[in-house]
């Protein structure tokens, strides 16, 4: 390395492999991005699996502050990066700090010792006569919220936003453990110049550095401000594939104490790349859950699906989480009279048994289950089978694509 200024990065520590794995994309696009501007990145990690930066000196640590600390002392690096971990680093770096060390990036004490009664009345400034915007770190998430959550970059005066993801799934309130879609998808998108700027104007306010990510549940008119995070979340990678600036260089640039202006770069959301962007978690059954003789459903990673429709980028995701969705055959269908009565129809036209309610779930009599809210019992039944799971939204957009390629089984109209 020789003399070199160095710059450590804390990579993550998360029990969740799939969490870590997407963190740990991050820290490498960051170590490269580092190098790059002629530092020499150093990784502190508790992980076996080696990070693929060619050059990069790597030391094997727990997460002991203790054991971090001593190799920091060492390496004297200009600083220490800790956002890449998470919430775990969000309170590394405040035992860090409280060392003396000098940490890149702001931690959650932004937030946390901020006047939230200020924060609320900044917030609630964004209000107009068709949203009403609120801060409310409880907010629960009703049925029928819509849940949307930002990726950002902030050098505390230029917030440069990767993008806007919208959930798929009801009640869902943790980005990247559920299906969702960037762009979001119709009759959302209009929110998303709103949540984008109210994002810029919060990173603003608590003036944060590096990473935000922010979380929003929409209902009515109300908008709520539900989370405000400086750290990197486990959408970031995705979202670096869904816009067209390299992440990496731009996060860098900011820890070395530089501004984004600098680079050309405004506030708001960066040039997107064309068509429509899928995340999907991917679930599988692992050890039963401690007293009980049920496997436990883990999440074991996450894969991406784009194409220039939601229909075709969902049909994608799910081939490549090898849970390909079928285009016939037979099909549990269970979201009330009313919606079911709605695809029922579609289903059969293309070629779907739609299979009578409370069938047993197996690979010889169900291979698609739909459904807005699957029961402990149908998604354990499912995903030990590998059968796929969707809601309505998701079959609907399915459908489209099925029907846009197929022959029409309906009667001809008389000819009057």
């Amino acid at each position: 390395m020789g003399t070199k200024p160095r710059v450590v990065i804390v990579t993550p520590t998360s029990t969740h492999l799939w969490l870590n794995e997407a963190q740990g994309a991050v820290t490498a696009a960051l170590a490269d991005a580092i190098a790059h501007a002629g530092y020499a990145p150093v990784i502190i990690t508790n992980s076996t699996v080696k990070q693929n930066v060619a050059g990069v000196r790597r030391y094997l640590a727990t997460s002991s502050t203790e054991e971090i600390l001593s190799i920091i002392h060492h390496e004297d690096p200009i600083g220490v990066i800790c956002q890449a971990s998470g919430n775990d680093g969000a309170a590394l770096a405040g035992r860090l700090r409280a060392a003396g060390v000098n940490v890149l990036g702001s931690n959650a004490d932004c937030v946390t010792t901020f006047d939230q009664s200020q924060a609320g009345a900044a917030v609630a400034n964004e209000s107009d006569s068709d949203w009403q915007v609120s801060l409310d770190f409880t907010a629960a998430i009703k049925p029928d919220s819509t849940h949307l959550a930002v990726d950002a970059i902030s050098d505390g005066d230029t917030v440069a936003v990767l993008g806007v993801i919208n959930s798929l799934e009801r009640n869902a309130d943790v980005a990247g453990t559920v299906l969702a879609v960037t762009p979001p998808r119709r009759g959302v998108a209009a929110l998303t110049r709103r949540v984008t700027a109210i994002t810029v104007n919060l990173a603003k306010m608590y003036g944060l550095i590096g990473f935000v990510h922010t979380e929003f549940v929409v209902n009515d008119h109300q908008i709520t401000v539900r989370r405000v995070a400086p750290t990197v979340n486990a959408t970031v990678p995705f979202l670096a594939k869904t816009t067209t600036v390299d992440y990496g260089y731009l996060a860098a640039h900011v820890y070395l104490g530089n501004k984004l202006a600098d680079l050309g770069i405004s506030s708001g959301q960066l040039a997107q790349a064309d068509g429509v962007h899928v995340l999907l978690p991917v679930v599988r059954q692992g050890l039963p859950t401690p007293g009980t003789d049920r496997p436990e459903m883990v999440q074991t990673g996450v894969v991406m699906g784009s194409d220039n429709s939601l229909g075709k980028a969902l049909i994608k995701a799910f081939a490549a989480a090898h849970q390909p969705l079928p285009d016939h055959g037979p099909v549990l269908l269970d979201l009330g009279t009313d919606k079911s009565q709605a695809l029922a129809g579609r289903l059969r036209a293309q070629g779907f048994q739609v299979q009578p309610a409370g069938t047993r779930i197996t690979r010889a009599n169900v291979r698609l289950v739909i459904t807005d809210n699957p029961s402990t019992d149908t998604r354990a039944q499912a995903t030990a089978r590998t059968i796929p799971i969707i809601n309505s939204v998701c079959a609907d957009a399915m459908l489209r694509v099925y029907e846009a390629r197929a022959f029409s089984l309906e009667p001809l109209a008389p000819i009057s």
